[in-house]
């Protein structure tokens, strides 16, 4: 069993998005972070 989670993005113009469903939030964390408009990521509390 898998659990998904929700991993919030903050881009650099401030924009926040959701993105749900994630099953390996901390390597969709590490990935995400490599593009430049990425200010940053974390797992949302649920």
């Amino acid at each position: 069993m898998t659990d998904k989670r929700t991993v919030c993005v903050k881009y650099i113009d401030g924009t926040i998005m959701e993105h749900t469903g994630i099953t390996d939030p901390w390597r969709y964390i590490t990935a995400i972070k490599k593009n430049v408009k990425v200010d940053d990521a974390w797992i949302k509390d649920e």
